[in-house]
């Protein structure tokens, strides 16, 4: 196996070692790694090797073919002097194939196409959190918070000119949007939605409550208690409430039953200045 790295440093290595990891972008793609022993012999290569080898760009030649990757990690296993003077070392050297951010301006969620602002994707053990910024008209807006509003079912998503396929996802929590306005006085929106993509089954379906939401929720509740209360004192000193209309306020089955509940409320919770922000 040959290397070329940072186009000017050729290596010839007959032993290394070659393993995969998932690729940050797409679930079913793997990362090719290459781990070997690079042994130094002089002040000059160590002080390069240590200081100036991590995430320099690699290409990787081997059986007529070559691959783009780059040094991932770097690690000292030796290091021996002769006196006060340096004599050799051995570092660990992994070059990972390059995983390029695919350019994604445009998202279908459910059946339905979103024009995309930003893209970042967190990963850890349990799922891929796919994560956009959106830039909606109200139609638009209206149709991503009919999706959140339903955050309990399984998603589908897929990333346009990226994906063949859709690929399936929970919604994940933090949804805030905010409202804006351009300079031709057109009304636009911002909204992040998270998709997030289970590998483990412990990790449940649920929309994962956020600081936004509680306190836009307990400023809510603080606020409507106050004018309800106001409103139900008025109406009972003109007796404008009958006692069936009292007991259906203190039942909340018979309350339901009149006025069922509504998403705007829950979409209005998670309004902030910028969404972008909290990208």
């Amino acid at each position: 196996m040959e290397l070329l790295i940072n186009k000017k440093l050729n290596l010839t290595q007959e032993k290394f070692n070659t393993s995969f990891s998932q690729s940050k972008w797409f679930t079913s793609k793997l990362i090719k790694n290459i781990t070997f022993d690079l042994n130094i012999h002089n002040q000059h290569d160590f002080d390069h090797v240590r200081n100036d080898f991590l995430g320099k760009p690699v290409v990787i030649k081997e059986k007529g073919d070559s691959l783009d990757a780059y040094v991932s990690d770097v690690f000292m296993k030796s290091q021996q002097f002769n006196g006060s003077r340096f004599a050799q070392a051995t570092f660990s050297i992994k070059v990972s194939e390059t995983d390029p951010k695919p350019r994604v301006e445009e998202v279908e969620i459910n059946d339905c196409k979103f024009k995309v602002v930003e893209y970042k994707v967190d990963n850890s053990f349990e799922s891929d959190n796919h994560q956009f910024l959106l830039k909606l008209d109200e139609e638009d807006f209206k149709r991503v918070n009919n999706i959140i509003a339903n955050f309990a079912s399984n998603i589908e998503f897929k990333r346009i000119g990226v994906d063949n396929d859709r690929i399936s996802a929970i919604l994940g929590g933090r949804n805030v949007w905010s409202k804006h306005q351009d300079e031709n006085g057109n009304v636009f929106f911002k909204q992040i939605i998270r998709c997030v993509c289970v590998k483990s089954e412990n990790l449940i379906s649920a929309n994962l409550g956020c600081g936004i939401r509680q306190s836009n929720l307990e400023l809510a509740v603080a606020d409507l208690k106050k004018k309800l209360s106001f409103i139900i004192k008025k109406m009972e000193a003109k007796n404008i409430l009958t006692p069936e209309d009292i007991d259906v306020l203190s039942d909340e089955s018979k309350l339901n039953e009149i006025v069922p509940d509504s998403a705007d409320f829950w979409v209005n919770l998670d309004v902030v200045s910028d969404a972008a922000i909290y990208f």
